[in-house]
């Protein structure tokens, strides 16, 4: 039997406080990454150490403490960030 593929487009129409929401949470996710990413090219730079998930993991966790913008994140999208 042959499968058949579709495809499905959904489109969004956000609300105005909606598309501040959205572009607020890809601004702190930019921010996240290119923290993290600056974070492991200075370790291996400076001390020729990798830094692991496990230890940007637990910096995360010190992260959302210190700054309340990033508590209103989902943590497991903090976490594949």
């Amino acid at each position: 039997m042959e499968t058949i593929k579709r495809k499905v487009t959904y489109r969004l129409y956000p609300s105005e406080k909606q598309k501040y929401q959205m572009m607020e949470t890809l601004r702190l996710h930019q921010k996240l990454y290119n923290a993290a990413l600056e974070q492991r090219i200075e370790a291996y730079s400076r001390r020729g150490v990798s830094v692991t998930y496990n230890m940007q993991a637990k910096d995360l966790t010190q992260l959302r403490a210190e700054f309340p913008e990033y508590k209103a994140l989902n943590a497991q999208s903090e976490q594949v960030t």
